[in-house]
């Protein structure tokens, strides 16, 4: 995903409020000035954020008394920018979440998006030499830097009978093109995205599944998160934008070419495929979105320690320091349902 879309990041800077902000300066409940929400993007639009535009399409947030402003990506983070006060929402998975809890930074996942991982391990569909993780041993993997993403494979690797030896580059963006050029033999990216992209251009993935491997994955691989301290000093925002942006991700799940076509109407300069986006949007919509109760968004708890729990046991979990966080993170701490319908 970040490999198609990297491109458009600078044309959306330009665009983003009136992606965002367009609208009456009243809302329909009764004519009173409508409340600004702003929402910082973890990458550049894409189906991810459908639902969003989709609530903003069908008057969700109008019927709501809200103004949503869209937050173009920025490089430091969709949560860096949550946490300066730069943002309301962010975009961000329940790694992120969790790490910054264990470093003493409060943020809270509200809206639960993404209830199962499609995060996998690339490797070229050609390469007659990797069939199996445990081909991956000693082999170069193209990483965006997480630590948990290198212990996941490994753990994939070992958990397939090899060692679990890989080299290592911090390669970025870049990362896929490496795969598709030979200069690395694999990289972690999303079969909603990248394995469709890599499939229209003709340059088809094999993918190996962390979960098919024994490895625990993460419970939201994204969601909406804010700070407690916004919680506390807009709860009643925060529920009716939480409220419309569901209504908006059921729409999606229901509707998903309703979705794309809110999804690029919104955002004409960046140049979002349509057949890309449209079988992005099939997969997430019948596979990822829903959740236990046949609804969207709602978390789970256990779920959530159960990765928690496994983080802190890796050592994949650091304090202020530096140093390895002491066990005892609590999930209830930082994710919540209550704000959904």
């Amino acid at each position: 995903m970040r490999r198609a879309l990297a491109a458009s990041a600078a044309l959306l800077s330009a665009c983003a409020i009136l992606t965002g902000c367009a609208g009456a300066s009243t809302d329909e409940r009764g004519g009173s000035a409508k409340q600004t929400v702003s929402v910082a993007l973890d990458w550049t639009p894409n189906t991810n954020h459908s639902g969003i535009y989709l609530a903003m399409a069908r008057g969700y947030y109008d019927q709501a008394g809200i103004d949503v402003e869209i937050l173009p990506y920025s490089e430091a983070g969709s949560g860096s920018v949550l946490l300066s006060k730069g943002a309301d929402f962010a975009f961000e998975g329940a790694y992120s979440v969790i790490g910054s809890r264990a470093r003493g930074d409060a943020m809270t996942m509200v809206f639960n998006l993404q209830q199962q991982s499609s995060q996998g391990i690339a490797v070229r569909a050609d390469n007659a030499d990797i069939t199996r993780p445990a081909d991956l041993d000693g082999k170069l993997f193209a990483t965006w830097g997480a630590s948990e993403g290198v212990a996941k494979v490994r753990a994939m690797i070992r958990n397939d009978g090899g060692e679990g030896n890989v080299e290592t580059a911090l390669l970025g963006t870049s990362a896929y093109a490496a795969v598709y050029n030979g200069s690395a033999d694999f990289a972690e990216g999303l079969t909603t995205w990248e394995g469709i992209e890599a499939d229209l251009e003709g340059t088809p993935l094999k993918w190996f599944m962390p979960a098919d491997y024994g490895v625990e994955t993460t419970p939201a691989e994204l969601g909406l998160a804010t700070t407690p301290a916004y919680l506390n000093e807009n709860p009643d925002l925060a529920r009716r934008f939480i409220q419309a942006t569901q209504r908006g991700y059921a729409d999606a799940v229901a509707d998903p070419a309703g979705a794309v076509d809110a999804l690029i109407d919104a955002n004409p300069d960046a140049s979002i495929d349509r057949e890309l986006a449209a079988k992005s949007q099939e997969m997430l919509a019948s596979r990822y979105w829903k959740d236990a109760s046949d609804s969207v968004g709602h978390a789970d708890l256990d779920r959530w320690q159960s990765y928690i729990d496994y983080l802190e046991a890796q050592g994949l979990l650091e304090d202020s320091s530096g140093n390895p966080v002491s066990p005892g993170l609590s999930a209830a701490d930082m994710v919540s349902n209550g704000l959904l319908e």
